[in-house]
């Protein structure tokens, strides 16, 4: 049994039956597993047809899928990772699915590519994080994290921004995601950020049933959508003349 998702409308749940039937509409590109949480963040990115993207921390490349999907094929994406194997698998995603539009690279996102600089028009930071938002589906996540572990993502987190910060162009939006329900790592970051790019600020985002987030960055919990917890915000770099 599938219904229409209440959050997105391109998406579907399954609330009943064996999803492996579904299995050969996966391998022929129609369908992709992804949790509407998720989903949310290509809304918030919101790429325009003719847009540069750059997702800096793409794998497996359901976030990169989407955005070419909802730009209709028509952004350029380039997709990175850190881990070869993970950007062999962003290929082989967009190949099923038919995102053209999404190229695959292999890229530390803590370290500046100089090439890159001021050339993009959206830029994505779904962050590596504590995955404190997804111990619904993965509760071993909760017996995995100690306080000193928690404590070493926002560095990292941070260390990510501030490269990505520089491939925006002006004009452009800097988005940032978790699926992490701690505020270390979600506001306390985004505050931090800004604090040291004064070039940057909140932006006011769109996102489907949600509607118009004024503040520019909100937490989606749970037991909304019965959904993986998840942060995004957005920031639009300044024009300066």
């Amino acid at each position: 049994i599938a219904i229409h998702s209440t959050a997105v409308p391109e998406g579907v749940e399954v609330t009943d039956g064996d999803v492996t039937r579904l299995e050969h509409w996966l391998a022929a590109g129609e369908i992709y597993w992804q949790d509407v949480s998720s989903m949310m963040v290509a809304h918030a990115v919101d790429a325009q047809v003719g847009e540069k993207v750059l997702d800096l921390c793409a794998a497996p490349g359901g976030k990169s899928t989407h955005i070419a999907a909802l730009s209709k094929n028509q952004a350029e994406i380039l997709a990175a990772d850190i881990h070869p194997h993970k950007v062999q698998l962003i290929e082989e995603n967009a190949a099923r699915l038919g995102a053209t539009s999404v190229r695959a690279v292999e890229r530390d996102a803590t370290i500046l590519a100089p090439s890159e600089v001021n050339r993009y028009d959206r830029v994505l930071t779904d962050a590596p994080c504590s995955g404190l938002g997804v111990i619904g589906r993965r509760p071993d996540v909760k017996w995995r994290r100690t306080k000193e572990s928690l404590s070493q993502f926002p560095a990292l987190q941070s260390a990510i921004l501030d490269c990505a910060a520089a491939y925006v162009r002006e004009g452009g939006h800097l988005v940032y995601s978790t699926c992490t329900l701690n505020r270390d790592e979600n506001e306390a970051v985004v505050e931090n950020f800004l604090a040291r790019h004064s070039e940057y600020r909140l932006r006011a985002f769109s996102l489907p049933t949600i509607g118009r987030v004024e503040l520019g960055y909100l937490t989606i919990w749970p037991a909304e959508y019965r959904s993986d917890g998840f942060f995004i915000a957005v920031m639009e770099r300044e024009v300066r003349r």
